[in-house]
């Protein structure tokens, strides 16, 4: 158990309201397998309360949004500065990787009734954990803040 991958380093800023990535880190091929448990967690910083901002995490073979598989949406309000986001990934076969949800605004899964996405992610080829985010006024300046941790338990 430990840290699979891990960056300390912040993301590019956002300037626009196109879906943009601002982080990225590789995942190497075969470092996750049947009955692992994946952790995802990543911060995000709003430089000002002027906008709304959605961040999403993606996956996927290579490190653009084309093609990639959305595992997180987290819309925020204009008055929210920073947020800290997460999910858990549970891969339970070679063709299903469990988690909840990929799609709903919630920072915290567990306080929520939800129902659990299933994905057929190939472990066996190296993948990116993509963070991307845009924002309802090209005025804010947005940037990606920190952290971004993959955690096997």
């Amino acid at each position: 158990m430990g840290y699979l991958v891990k960056s300390t380093i912040d993301g590019t800023p956002v300037t626009g309201t196109a879906n943009t990535i601002t982080s990225s880190v590789l995942i190497v091929a075969n470092s996750l397998t049947v009955g692992d448990i994946f952790e995802v967690n990543w911060g995000f910083s709003k430089l000002v309360a002027t906008a709304t901002v959605s961040v999403r995490l993606y996956i996927n073979t290579s490190n653009t949004l084309t093609g990639a598989t959305q595992l997180a949406l987290y819309g925020t309000t204009a008055n929210l500065i920073a947020g800290c986001l997460g999910r858990i990934l549970y891969i339970k076969s070679t063709t299903d990787t469990q988690l909840y949800p990929t799609t709903a605004t919630v920072i915290n899964a567990d306080v929520a009734s939800l129902t659990p996405t299933s994905l057929n992610i190939d472990w066996t080829v190296s993948q990116y954990l993509i963070i991307a985010l845009n924002h309802s006024a090209g005025t804010s300046n947005n940037t990606f803040s920190t952290f971004l941790l993959g955690l096997k338990r």
